[in-house]
């Protein structure tokens, strides 16, 4: 554990006079792991922070500044469990302060292997989010990609085309998303490929363009 979250824990439980023993008993946490936690022999979860914020009387969230840290592993590498775990929990409440941070130290990698791999992992949590149905919550992280995969002719980057162009197909944004999404349709895996046709020839049908309706209709 980073020195300042350590600090700040240690500062709650003083306030409230508890020893590790206590900690355990109010967090739900066995005392061994607690000890782990505390000695930096072991790195505190995303879960552990939260219950031992509960335990604290704190609001969740609190200490999140400080776990930012936490997402690098003992090499100074984004660790992808818990940055995957963080980004998806704070995009996904909206906690836009906290997730951005963790990009920017995710985008601040000067090797294109770890920044590649980086990427990846904020494509897959913004594809999570989508499937759980929180679109509006993955939408910037699918703005990441297409802003800073520097493969501009990837699958990941036409898919979050596609997916930004779903997400604003009502709104303002709509008509320039759509302009985007059609030159990435030959980039995209067949099966989204026949997805985006779709959601393309009924944002036509919208608009009363028949004949942009037939084409994709054909496709």
């Amino acid at each position: 554990m980073n020195v300042a979250l350590f600090q700040e824990i240690q500062k709650y439980m003083q306030l409230r006079n508890w020893n590790k023993t206590q900690l355990s008993k109010e967090s739900g946490i066995h005392i061994s792991e607690i000890s782990r936690i505390l000695n930096n022999r072991q790195p505190l979860s995303l879960q552990n922070l939260d219950a031992i914020t509960h335990a604290l009387g704190l609001s969740e969230g609190l200490l999140y500044t400080y776990y930012i840290e936490e997402c690098l592993n003992e090499g100074n590498r984004i660790d992808k469990r818990r940055s995957i775990q963080f980004l998806y929990k704070c995009a996904a409440e909206g906690r836009k302060n906290y997730f951005s941070n963790l990009i920017d130290l995710m985008l601040e990698e000067n090797s294109k292997t770890f920044r590649k791999k980086n990427l990846l992992y904020i494509f897959s949590v913004a594809e999570e989010l989508f499937q759980a149905g929180k679109g509006e919550q993955a939408l910037p992280l699918y703005e990441v990609i297409i802003e800073n995969d520097s493969d501009r002719f990837s699958e990941n980057v036409a898919i979050s085309y596609f997916r930004r162009f779903y997400i604003v197909r009502l709104t303002d944004k709509g008509q320039h998303a759509l302009t985007h999404v059609l030159d990435q349709l030959a980039y995209m895996p067949i099966d989204i490929r026949k997805e985006a046709y779709m959601w393309i020839m009924a944002d036509y049908y919208r608009r009363e363009e028949w004949g942009q309706v037939l084409i994709y209709a054909e496709k």
